[in-house]
């Protein structure tokens, strides 16, 4: 290391004994350690920034990499909330085939709504009613005209 021996890094730690003395090395030799510790970080925190500047050249790839980002995780919680309506509704779809196969082929009670497969009765929709003389008067003219009102 830099062609200093193993001798001569003793003399090196006997003389900066002698100067600094025993009283005043520990202080020192945290405050050096704090130091190297720092100095460590901050290349860190220099070679992860040029690996970022390297990842990025250009101002448009960083901004297709964040909307990508940003699309992932906006997108999650539908893609969560589908996954949760396929899991519900293939749960209704096994419940509604265990009620069929334990005898439940009665027809609901009034309380119940009728499912989806189910066509509304005819009594559902009441025709409207129907006005004394609307459908004589309609008939009596020629296709395309109308009394007039």
């Amino acid at each position: 290391m830099f062609g200093i021996g193993g001798t001569e890094l003793v003399v090196i730690a006997l003389v900066f004994l002698i100067f600094v003395g025993p009283k005043n090395l520990p202080p020192l030799m945290r405050k050096i350690g704090r130091i190297t510790t720092e100095l460590k970080n901050a290349g860190r925190e220099l070679r992860e920034q040029l690996e970022i500047d390297e990842a990025f050249t250009t101002p448009r790839e960083a901004l297709q990499t964040l909307s990508k980002e940003v699309l992932e995780k906006a997108e999650a919680p539908y893609r969560e909330a589908a996954q949760a309506d396929r899991e519900l509704r293939q749960e209704l779809a096994s419940l509604e085939a265990d009620v069929r196969d334990a005898g439940g082929d009665e027809a609901p009670s009034g309380d119940e709504a009728p499912s989806s497969d189910e066509a509304p009765s005819s009594d559902a929709t009441p025709d409207p009613p129907e006005t004394p003389g609307a459908n004589a008067a309609n008939a009596a003219a020629p296709a395309g005209e109308t009394e007039p009102s």
